[in-house]
Order: structure tokens, then sequence, then C-alpha cells
């Protein structure tokens, strides 16, 4: 069995719609998110907001909420 020439252009166009479908349900799928982690204060004792601070120096492009 093969398709006709009819069905080869069906197929195609079918596939490209599903395709189609498929990335308009998606939209954010390439979207950027924010990760967010969390500690416990004094997770690292006495140390916990030396590390902290220079953490921020080091990375000043990372938001902190």
């Amino acid at each position: 069995m093969q398709l006709t020439v009819a069905g080869k252009a069906f197929c195609a166009k079918a596939d490209a719609a599903v395709t189609a479908c498929d990335d308009a349900m998606h939209v954010d799928r390439h979207r950027v998110r924010a990760l967010r982690v969390g500690h416990a204060w004094s997770a690292i004792g006495v140390d916990t907001s030396e590390i902290l601070r220079q953490w921020k120096e080091a990375n000043p492009e990372i938001r902190y909420a």
C-alpha cells in the first residue's frame, strides 16, 4: 500500500497542522522562568551572613526577593 499523491499532500498538511496546534498549546515552554531557592536563615551558623554578603557581591545580576 502507498499513499496517493493527494494522500501525501494531505499527510504533509495534517502534520504541519498538528505541529502548529501543539506549538500553540505550549507557547511558554521556551520562556525563561525564575528559580527560587530558599534556605534556613541559620543553616550555616554564624557564617551565614558573611556567605550571603559575599554571594551577593559576586553575583550582582541575581535578583533577590
